[in-house]
C-alpha cells in the first residue's frame, strides 16, 4: 500500500484485478487509475476500498456496476471521467469525495441524477452529454471560476441547473439539445465566458438569467426554435464573434442594444427576423459580416453596415442577399443608407493645442445633410450643445470641418457630433476624448522636419503614443518612457495627430505638423 507502480499508471481490465489489488501491491495514493476500459466483466469496486487520492485521471468506462461501493475512502481526484456505464443511476460510493478539478460524464443512458457528489467542489471543469434519464444536477458544487468550461448537451430531461447559480466565470459555456430548459436564470451570476454556444434547445424561450455576462469573445445562438428574442444579454457590450442562426420564432434582436465592439457577426435562416435595429450601437469596424436567407428581414440600416458600404476597408467580407427590402443586397441597402444616413463620417477627432480643443471631422458623403451640433461632456453621459456648423451639402463629394472649444474642463472632456438632416432626422457619431490639465504634454519642435520631443512632467504615467495620419490611420505605435524622442524623418510631409495614451486609460491628442 505504500509503493505505487513507476509508471504512474493503475490499469485494472477484471474483476480479480479489483479483488485483489492491494495484494498485488496497490497503493492509496494513485496517479492515473483505469478500471474496465471497454471490458466489461467488473461488477462491483470493493477491492478498491483503501484508495484515498487519483491524483491525476480516473477513468470509468464500459463497466456494468451499479454504484460505486468500495471508494467511500477516496477523497480527491484529478480528473474523473465515466462512459458507457449503463447500470449507473447515481454516484453512491463516492459521498466522502471532497475535490474533481475536472468531471466529464458522457453516454450514461440510465443516470438520474448526482446524489453521493454533495460533498464534491468542481474546481476546472464540467463536461455531461448522452444523459437521456438525467433530469436534475442540484448535488453539484462549483467554484464561481471554472477556467476550463462548463459543457452540457444530450440530455432531454434536464430541467433543474440550480447547481450553477454562483458561478462567475468560465471558458466555453456549451448548452446543446436540452429541449426542457427554458431559460438561462441557473448562471444569474455569470459575468464572462469566452465561447458561448446555445444551440438546439427547443423550449428555450429566453436568456433571462445572462444579465450579468458583460464580455464574450464569441456567441452562438443557433437552432434554438422558440427563443423570440435576446433579451437577457442587456449587459454585454463587446464579442469577437456572433452567430445568430435557424433560430424559427426569433423576430428581433432586442437585448443586444448595449453591444458596441464586435469583429464578426453572422445572421441567417431566421424566418421571422424583421429588424437588426438593436445592433445600432456598435461602433467598432467589422471584418465580416453575412447576412442572408431572413425571409422577413427589411430593416438593415443600422451605422456599423453603412460605413462598410461608405468606407470600405481591403479584406473585409461583407456579404448580404436573400433578405426582403433593403436588406435584399448591397445596392439596396446602399440606396437605403443614402437616405437614412445624411452624412457618411471619416473621421473624428478631438485635438488639445495648448489651452483650447479643437475638434476636426471629415466627411465622404453628405446628402440632404443641414447642419452639425457640437456637443460637450465631463462623463461621457450628460451632453451639452457648445455650438454648430452649417453642412457644406456638396453630396457625394465628402468636406472637412473644424471646431473649437475655447473653455475646455480641467479633467475630462468628450466630444461628439450630431449630423441632423433637413427632415430633422439626426445620427450621432462616435465618441472623442480628451485629457485636460496643468500637466499636459509639451511638444516641441512643431513644425518639424525631422523629430520631435515629449516633454511631460509625469514622463512615467505615459503608457505609449500612437502617430495618426490625415486619413485616419495609425502609422507608428511605441511604448513610452522618462525621455521621449520621437523621430519623423520617414513620413511624408503634411498634419498628424499625436496620441499619448496614459497607464490610466487617459489619452490627449496633439496636432503635430512634418515640414520638408
Amino acid at each position: 500500500m505504500a509503493q505505487c507502480p513507476s509508471t504512474g499508471l493503475v490499469l485494472l481490465y477484471e474483476q480479480s484485478d479489483v479483488d485483489n489489488y492491494f495484494a498485488n501491491g496497490g497503493c492509496a495514493v494513485v496517479e492515473h487509475l483505469i478500471i474496465g476500459d471497454g471490458r466489461p466483466n467488473i461488477t462491483n469496486l470493493n477491492g478498491l476500498n483503501g484508495i484515498t487520492t487519483v491524483t491525476g485521471v480516473m477513468q470509468v468506462n464500459w463497466l456494468p456496476i451499479p454504484d460505486f461501493t468500495g471508494l467511500e475512502t477516496l477523497t480527491s481526484i484529478g480528473n474523473l471521467s465515466i462512459e458507457w456505464s449503463p447500470l449507473l443511476k447515481n454516484f453512491k460510493g463516492l459521498e466522502n469525495l471532497e475535490t474533481i478539478n475536472s468531471l466529464a460524464i458522457f453516454n450514461m443512458e440510465n443516470l438520474e441524477d448526482f446524489t453521493g457528489l454533495e460533498s464534491v467542489t468542481i474546481t476546472g471543469d464540467i463536461g455531461i452529454g448522452g444523459c437521456p434519464a438525467l433530469k436534475t444536477i442540484t448535488s453539484l458544487s462549483v467554484t464561481e471560476a471554472l477556467p476550463n468550461g462548463l459543457m452540457i448537451g444530450g440530455c432531454p430531461l434536464l430541467e433543474n441547473i440550480s447547481s450553477f447559480s454562483n458561478l462567475k466565470s468560465t471558458t466555453r459555456l456549451w448548452l446543446a439539445s436540452c429541449p426542457s430548459i427554458e431559460n438561462m436564470q441557473w448562471l444569474s451570476s455569470l459575468e464572462a465566458a469566452t465561447d458561448i454556444r446555445i444551440e438546439s434547445n427547443a423550449q428555450l424561450s429566453s436568456l433571462s438569467g445572462l444579465e450579468n455576462l458583460n464580455t464574450t469573445e464569441s456567441l452562438w445562438i443557433i437552432d434554438n426554435k422558440n427563443l423570440s428574442n435576446l433579451t437577457g444579454l442587456e449587459a454585454l457590450q463587446t464579442a469577437e464573434t456572433i452567430e445568430i442562426n435557424y433560430n424559427n420564432k426569433l423576430n428581433n434582436l432586442d437585448g443586444l442594444e448595449t453591444l458596441k465592439a464586435v469583429k464578426s457577426i453572422t445572421i441567417r435562416d431566421n424566418p421571422l427576423l424583421a429588424s437588426i435595429g438593436a445592433l445600432g450601437n456598435i461602433s467598432s469596424k467589422l471584418n465580416y459580416v453575412s447576412i442572408f436567407s431572413n425571409e422577413q428581414l427589411s430593416n438593415c440600416t443600422v451605422d456599423f453596415l453603412c460605413s462598410m458600404i461608405f468606407n470600405p476597408s481591403p479584406g473585409n467580407w461583407f456579404f448580404i442577399s436573400a433578405n426582403q427590402g433593403a436588406c435584399s443586397d448591397k445596392t439596396q441597402l446602399t440606396l437605403a443608407c443614402k437616405e437614412a444616413m445624411p452624412v457618411t463620417l471619416l473621421s473624428f477627432e478631438a485635438v488639445l493645442e495648448k489651452q483650447f480643443v479643437n475638434l476636426i471631422w471629415k466627411t465622404s458623403e453628405e446628402y440632404n445633410s443641414e447642419k452639425f451640433e457640437v456637443h460637450h461632456s465631463i462623463n461621457g453621459k450628460d451632453w451639452l450643445v457648445i455650438g454648430e456648423l452649417k453642412s457644406s451639402g456638396v453630396g457625394g463629394l465628402g468636406s472637412g470641418y473644424q471646431f473649437t472649444h475655447q473653455t475646455p474642463t480641467a479633467g475630462n472632456n468628450y466630444y461628439r457630433l450630431k449630423m441632423i438632416d433637413f427632415d430633422q432626422t439626426y445620427a450621432l457619431s462616435t465618441i472623442s476624448h480628451v485629457y485636460f490639465n496643468r500637466n499636459v504634454e509639451t511638444i516641441y519642435p512643431n513644425p518639424t522636419s525631422d523629430a520631435i520631443h515629449v516633454s511631460s512632467l509625469n514622463p512615467g504615467q505615459i503608457e505609449s503614443f500612437e502617430l495618426v495620419n490625415s486619413k485616419g490611420s495609425v502609422v507608428m505605435k511605441r511604448r513610452g518612457g522618462k525621455t521621449d524622442i520621437i523621430d519623423l524623418d520617414k513620413y511624408p510631409a503634411g498634419s498628424y495627430i499625436l496620441r499619448v495614451v496614459k497607464k490610466d486609460s487617459g489619452v490627449s491628442s496633439h496636432k503635430v505638423v512634418v515640414s520638408k
